[in-house]
This record gives C-alpha cells, sequence and structure tokens, in this order.
C-alpha cells in the first residue's frame, strides 16, 4: 500500500515514464492485483514493466532512507508524521531548561512522567524510539526522542518532554517546590509494641502513642506484633521505610539481652537512631520469708559459705531476669543453679512452692507478693533509691557491689536513616510531655518511675549495657536455647 501511494506520489496521471526512477509505467489500463492478494504473504506477478518500476523505486526509497529508520512502516501518511515545527521549538525550549536548571528539572520530568503515565507504551508499539510501530486502534504511537545527559543515552516521549518544559515554565523554584516532600507528619503513624498486649512495655508503648496524637496532631496507633522475645517486632522496625511513620517501642530485652545471647536479624547500632529513653524500673532481689539471711550483706555471706548449695528461678534462659541475676552472681562471687521457667508466672509459683531459694524480679511480678508478705525484698537492682521500691536499699550499697546498676527500661527508636528534623521534632514532644505531672503519675500508676534521657544519653546506656552484660554471658557460656 504505501509502494503504491509513493509512485503515485511520484507519477503524473497520464505519464509513461516514472519521474523517480525513470522505467516504463504500466499502461493505465493494465489490472491491479486484488485487495486480498496484496494484503497476503503471496502476491500475483505482476506486468514485467511494473515489476521493474516496482524494483527500481524500492531499490531508490530504501538508499534513500537512513539505516536507523528502517523498520515496520507505520501506517500513517508521510505528512502526519513530521513533526509539527511548533513542538520541534517546544522540544528545544524544554532541553534547554532541563540544562539549566538540572537536578529540579529531573524532579519535574519525573512528575511530568508519573502524570502522563505509561499507557502510550502499551497502547502502540515503540521499539526502536523513531516513532515506527502499528498502531492501536487507529491512533499513531507517540514520538520516542534521545538525548544525552551525564554521558547516559535516555529515550523519552516527545509529550512527556513537553510536559517537563510547561513544569518549568514557572522556573526552578516551581519545580523545588513541586518536588518538595509534605510537612511530617500528614498521615496515621504506627508505634509497633513487639510484645502482647498487657505487657509492661504495651503499657508504656501506649501511654507514649496517646501522647504523641496529642502533641503531634496525627494520629499514632499502637500495633502489636509480639514473638520470639520481641525480635519480630523489632525487626519489622529496623526495616521499615525511614519516614517517620514507623516507631518501636523499645525495651532492655529485644535490644540489650537477645543481641548478647543469639544471632538477631537486626544490630542494634547500625538499623536504630534512639530518640528518647524514658521509663525506668528497677527489680527486686526476692527470698521467702523464711529465708535464714534477712539483709544483702547476709544473703552473699551465706551463698560464699555454700557454693552450688542454692538455686534460682528466671523467666526463661537469655532473659531479663536470667541475666541480671547472672551478673549479679558473677559480680559477687555466688555460685548458684539456674532453674529456667517459661515466664514469670511460673517462676514465681514455683518460689512460693519452695522449689527455688532467690529470684529477681520485676515490680509487675513480685511487687504484689511483696505487699502480700509472700515474698521479702532485700535490695533493688539500681543504683539510686527509687520511688517505686520505698524503704528499699539498692544492691550496690546494701550488698557492697558498687558497680551494679541495671534496671529495666523502655524508650522511643526508629529506623536508622530517618531524617534528623522528625527526631528532633519527636525528642522535644516527648520531652514537653513528660514534664507534666499527668505522665508522671500515669507512668507510675503502672509501676515505672518517669525519668526521660536523651538520644545521646540513651546510646551511652546501651553502650554500657553491652560492656557490662557481654563479659558475664560469654563467661558463663549463656546461649538461648
Amino acid at each position: 500500500m504505501r509502494a503504491e501511494q509513493e509512485r503515485e506520489h511520484a507519477h503524473g496521471v497520464g505519464a509513461r515514464t516514472c519521474a523517480r526512477c525513470g522505467g516504463p509505467r504500466a499502461a493505465p489500463g493494465a489490472q491491479k492485483p486484488p485487495a486480498e492478494a496484496r494484503s497476503g504473504t503471496t502476491r500475483p506477478a505482476p506486468a514485467a514493466a511494473s515489476g521493474a518500476h516496482d524494483a527500481v523505486a524500492r531499490s531508490r526509497a530504501t538508499a534513500m532512507r537512513p539505516a536507523a529508520r528502517q523498520g515496520p512502516a507505520c501506517g500513517r501518511p508521510a505528512e502526519a508524521r513530521q513533526r509539527p515545527r511548533h513542538a520541534a521549538r517546544g522540544i528545544r525550549r524544554a532541553m534547554a531548561a532541563l540544562a539549566a536548571v538540572g537536578g529540579p528539572a529531573c524532579r519535574a520530568l519525573a512528575v511530568a512522567r508519573r502524570r502522563q503515565g505509561r499507557g502510550a507504551r502499551c497502547a502502540s508499539r515503540v521499539g526502536d524510539g523513531r516513532g515506527g510501530g502499528v498502531a492501536a486502534a487507529g491512533r499513531p504511537p507517540p514520538a520516542m526522542l534521545r538525548f544525552r545527559h551525564d554521558g547516559r543515552t535516555s529515550t523519552m516521549h516527545r509529550r512527556t518532554l513537553l510536559a517537563a518544559g510547561a513544569a518549568l515554565a514557572a522556573g526552578p523554584a516551581a519545580a523545588q517546590s513541586a518536588a518538595q516532600p509534605a510537612a511530617w507528619p500528614n498521615r496515621t503513624a504506627r508505634m509497633i509494641i513487639p510484645w502482647p498486649p498487657g505487657q509492661s512495655t504495651d503499657l508504656q508503648g501506649r501511654l507514649v502513642a496517646q501522647l504523641l496524637t496529642q502533641r503531634l496532631g496525627q494520629n499514632v496507633v499502637p500495633e502489636n506484633r509480639p514473638g520470639a522475645g520481641g525480635q519480630i517486632g523489632t525487626d519489622f522496625v529496623a526495616k521499615a521505610p525511614p519516614d517517620g511513620y514507623t516507631m518501636l517501642a523499645a525495651s532492655i530485652g529485644p535490644i540489650t539481652f537477645s543481641p548478647l545471647v543469639q544471632r538477631t536479624p537486626y544490630v542494634v547500632e547500625r538499623d536504630f537512631a534512639p530518640v528518647m529513653a524514658y521509663g525506668l524500673s528497677p527489680y527486686m532481689l526476692l527470698v521467702r520469708p523464711d529465708f535464714p539471711a534477712r539483709t544483702a550483706r547476709d544473703f552473699v555471706r551465706l551463698l560464699l559459705g555454700s557454693p552450688g548449695k542454692y538455686s534460682y528461678a528466671s523467666s526463661g534462659i537469655g532473659g531479663a531476669q536470667h541475666l541480671l541475676t547472672a551478673v549479679f552472681n558473677a559480680q559477687a562471687g555466688i555460685d548458684a543453679l539456674h532453674v529456667p521457667f517459661q515466664g514469670s508466672g511460673p517462676a514465681m509459683a514455683a518460689f512460693l512452692g519452695g522449689q527455688v531459694d532467690y529470684a529477681i524480679e520485676t515490680i509487675a511480678a513480685g511487687g504484689p507478693l511483696v505487699k502480700q508478705g509472700a515474698l521479702r525484698p532485700l535490695g533493688s537492682t539500681m543504683a539510686k533509691p527509687s520511688a517505686l521500691l520505698p524503704g528499699i536499699p539498692p544492691l550496690a550499697e546494701a550488698a557492697d557491689l558498687p558497680g551494679y546498676d541495671i534496671g529495666g527500661w523502655n524508650g522511643l527508636l526508629l529506623p536508622v536513616a530517618t531524617p534528623r528534623p522528625i527526631l528532633d521534632r519527636l525528642q522535644a514532644e516527648l520531652e514537653a510531655g513528660f514534664a507534666t505531672q499527668e505522665m508522671k503519675d500515669r507512668f507510675l500508676s503502672i509501676g515505672v518511675e518517669l525519668d526521660p534521657i536523651g538520644p545521646d544519653g540513651f546510646r551511652a546506656l546501651l553502650r554500657k549495657e553491652a560492656a557490662l552484660f557481654g563479659p558475664a554471658i560469654r563467661q558463663m557460656g549463656i546461649r538461648a536455647e
């Protein structure tokens, strides 16, 4: 069909010779092949003169056509394939604007490409970047342009480049404003709690989520993701997008203890950015009322004189209670038998039943039993007295262990690549909220003393605990089962 159009365009109606190739033209009355034969794969043999003319015309047309432009016909007349002059001028202007503003232009171009969509590429087959291909549904395929930038060759729809040029008409400031992210926060954020509901970290995480919801003006929704001693939820946050919308209610277990006793899927210093540690809660050294030692010093002397005779309970191998007691025993020189249980509840039940002799436990698990008179506290694990344990001396003084200063903590961590302005905003809002008496009372009601520590102090706390627990764990060969 295209060859016939070219012949008719080149010949006059009554011409006997071809004006393009000089060959003889078929007689005006010569019969043309039927349409179905012309469209099929097999053509009937034309007249000799017409065949010679076709051969010469095709060879000359092929010679004049650039090699890079050889390919399937697009199915449009030649005048429809010509690029309008105004479009060429617009493309040159857009290219000049792209070269002038650099980075903002690239971002505006990306926006333009998203707005234009990729439907045109799917609607028509464009294979060689010249506008060739088979048009779909009678629509011509969009023209494609090739250009070089930073030594790389790229291909682009003409309409996309024109849209980018229009976006840049207002200047680089408009492109930069279009590329700027929206102010944070502009949607709901999540507080990931790696423990089941009702646990101490869960209660504190929900209080912090409520506080941030009030102060940020956007909802911060608590989401429990328990499992593997807190590692599942912790790893989820470590691999979350660093956009400030995924936060971690962190605690001493999965952050400090788990990496020391097993290989975790995350590395704390590499994967997390500390915002603030806030909830501090001491543990208690507990014995039954009939235990012969009345003070912490008497307790240490008694166990030093009977190595291997006494036993202690914990909530499990590698748990906080296990490691706190192991470090206490190592610093005091005590040799005792460890009896692990599946949680604090079974451990306290065995303790009350006389199966073990002592334990270091949380206020949540041991506090009610102390109030009932079922257990007797000998000291707390933190170096300074706590308002949560009035009248109970620190073990650092009561047992003559000046370096023993350990307590459970909770804090807020975000993915490490979170922008600094977001981290600073969260720190400022937490500091302002924690300064109110209302928040202090709410934390005390769940057995936690509110003592905020900034990001630098938080990092120092994590390093201190790793240096304190690491040698003891390696010395005793503690590994999580």
